[in-house]
């Protein structure tokens, strides 16, 4: 098989570890963000979607602002992961 001339084929290369969107994050009624697997059936689809060094960033403000869904229990995955670059924020 050849590719096909004047083709785009970049949108089949995944995106690098840093620029994966993995999460989704909703607003609750009180104002406080939501973090959720994105397969997570409790999420809406509705929601922002984040990656993991997003994710961090929100959830290192504390509970006020953010919190982890209880069904899908992301911070399992989130608290393995190294803490964002502190240039990044």
């Amino acid at each position: 098989m050849q590719p096909l001339e004047d083709q785009d084929y970049t949108v089949l290369d995944p995106p690098p570890p840093e620029k994966r969107t993995r999460w989704r994050v909703d607003v609750t009624r009180d104002g406080r963000r939501l973090v959720y697997r994105m397969d997570c059936a409790a999420g809406s689809e509705g929601g922002s979607l984040a990656t993991d060094a997003d994710a961090l960033r929100l959830l290192a403000q504390g509970p006020e602002v953010a919190t982890t869904c209880a069904i899908c229990r992301p911070e399992a995955v989130l608290r393995t992961l190294p803490p964002p670059a502190d240039d990044s924020f």
